[in-house]
Protein backbone atom coordinates (compact mmCIF):
# COMPACT_ATOMS: atom_id res chain seq x y z
CA UNK A 1 0.00 0.00 0.00
CA UNK A 2 1.25 3.56 -1.11
CA UNK A 3 2.65 5.04 2.38
CA UNK A 4 4.17 1.60 4.01
CA UNK A 5 7.62 -0.14 3.93
CA UNK A 6 7.69 -3.52 4.29
CA UNK A 7 11.06 -4.19 5.45
CA UNK A 8 11.32 -7.45 4.19
CA UNK A 9 10.21 -7.06 0.71
CA UNK A 10 12.29 -3.94 0.42
CA UNK A 11 15.88 -5.63 -0.33
CA UNK A 12 14.07 -7.88 -3.34
CA UNK A 13 12.49 -4.53 -4.94
CA UNK A 14 16.38 -2.82 -4.54
CA UNK A 15 17.36 -5.68 -6.39
CA UNK A 16 14.81 -5.58 -9.12
CA UNK A 17 13.57 -9.11 -8.69
CA UNK A 18 9.57 -7.40 -8.18
CA UNK A 19 8.04 -4.47 -8.81
CA UNK A 20 6.23 -2.89 -6.45
CA UNK A 21 2.40 -1.37 -7.61
CA UNK A 22 1.76 1.28 -5.63
CA UNK A 23 -2.48 0.96 -3.91
CA UNK A 24 -4.78 3.37 -2.17
CA UNK A 25 -6.21 0.63 -0.05
CA UNK A 26 -5.66 -2.77 0.90
CA UNK A 27 -9.18 -3.52 -0.89
CA UNK A 28 -7.82 -2.24 -3.94
CA UNK A 29 -4.76 -4.80 -3.29
CA UNK A 30 -7.03 -7.47 -3.06
CA UNK A 31 -9.26 -6.94 -6.07
CA UNK A 32 -6.16 -6.49 -8.11
CA UNK A 33 -4.64 -9.81 -6.88
CA UNK A 34 -7.70 -11.59 -7.53
CA UNK A 35 -8.02 -9.56 -11.13
CA UNK A 36 -4.97 -11.61 -11.60
CA UNK A 37 -3.14 -7.85 -12.00
CA UNK A 38 -0.41 -8.56 -9.39
CA UNK A 39 1.46 -12.01 -8.15
CA UNK A 40 1.26 -11.07 -4.79
CA UNK A 41 -0.08 -8.98 -2.28
CA UNK A 42 1.14 -7.98 1.68
CA UNK A 43 -2.44 -7.61 3.58
CA UNK A 44 -3.51 -7.31 6.56
CA UNK A 45 -5.54 -10.71 7.58
CA UNK A 46 -8.32 -9.08 10.01
CA UNK A 47 -9.10 -6.83 7.05
CA UNK A 48 -8.89 -10.28 4.76
CA UNK A 49 -11.08 -11.79 7.18
CA UNK A 50 -13.66 -8.99 7.09
CA UNK A 51 -13.67 -8.86 2.52
CA UNK A 52 -13.92 -12.72 2.96
CA UNK A 53 -17.02 -11.90 5.07
CA UNK A 54 -18.54 -9.52 2.37
CA UNK A 55 -17.19 -11.83 -1.01
CA UNK A 56 -16.84 -15.69 0.20
CA UNK A 57 -16.05 -16.82 -3.06
CA UNK A 58 -13.03 -14.70 -2.85
CA UNK A 59 -11.56 -17.21 -0.26
CA UNK A 60 -10.93 -19.91 -3.16
CA UNK A 61 -9.47 -17.58 -5.17
CA UNK A 62 -6.02 -16.56 -3.18
CA UNK A 63 -3.56 -18.80 -1.90
CA UNK A 64 -2.04 -18.21 1.67
CA UNK A 65 1.21 -18.15 2.98
CA UNK A 66 2.26 -20.45 5.48
CA UNK A 67 3.85 -18.17 7.32
CA UNK A 68 2.64 -14.53 7.82
CA UNK A 69 4.69 -11.65 6.76
CA UNK A 70 4.84 -9.88 9.81
CA UNK A 71 3.31 -10.20 13.26
CA UNK A 72 2.15 -7.21 15.57
CA UNK A 73 1.98 -7.08 19.38
CA UNK A 74 -1.00 -4.20 20.41
CA UNK A 75 -0.88 -2.50 23.31
CA UNK A 76 -3.39 0.61 25.21
CA UNK A 77 -1.21 3.51 25.80
CA UNK A 78 -2.31 7.07 27.52
CA UNK A 79 -0.37 9.89 28.58
CA UNK A 80 -0.23 9.47 32.24
CA UNK A 81 -2.20 12.72 32.78
CA UNK A 82 -4.63 10.67 32.00
CA UNK A 83 -4.24 7.53 34.27
CA UNK A 84 -7.45 7.46 35.71
CA UNK A 85 -9.15 7.10 32.77
CA UNK A 86 -7.29 4.84 31.19
CA UNK A 87 -8.26 2.57 34.48
CA UNK A 88 -11.37 2.59 33.99
CA UNK A 89 -11.18 1.78 30.26
CA UNK A 90 -8.53 -0.98 31.51
CA UNK A 91 -11.39 -2.42 33.64
CA UNK A 92 -13.54 -2.90 30.67
CA UNK A 93 -11.66 -6.03 30.09
CA UNK A 94 -12.41 -7.52 32.97
CA UNK A 95 -16.32 -7.54 32.15
CA UNK A 96 -18.08 -10.60 31.14
CA UNK A 97 -20.72 -8.32 29.10
CA UNK A 98 -17.77 -5.84 27.61
CA UNK A 99 -16.15 -9.05 26.54
CA UNK A 100 -18.69 -10.76 24.89
CA UNK A 101 -19.52 -7.06 23.45
CA UNK A 102 -15.84 -7.20 22.15
CA UNK A 103 -16.05 -11.19 20.52
CA UNK A 104 -19.11 -10.14 19.01
CA UNK A 105 -17.08 -7.22 17.06
CA UNK A 106 -14.44 -10.19 16.28
CA UNK A 107 -17.24 -11.96 15.11
CA UNK A 108 -18.51 -9.11 12.79
CA UNK A 109 -15.43 -8.07 10.88
CA UNK A 110 -13.98 -11.88 10.47
CA UNK A 111 -11.29 -11.18 12.95
CA UNK A 112 -9.94 -14.42 14.07
CA UNK A 113 -6.33 -15.50 15.37
CA UNK A 114 -6.18 -18.73 14.05
CA UNK A 115 -4.29 -18.18 10.78
CA UNK A 116 -5.99 -18.72 6.98
CA UNK A 117 -3.75 -21.44 5.62
CA UNK A 118 -5.27 -23.86 3.44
Amino acid sequence: MRGYHYFRVAPVLKAGNAKLTPTSSELQLLEMLIKQRLDLAVISRAILNYYFILHPHWRDLVYFSKVPHEQYYRALLSPTSLESQFNIIERLFEQEAFLAALEGLKIKYGFSSEVLHR
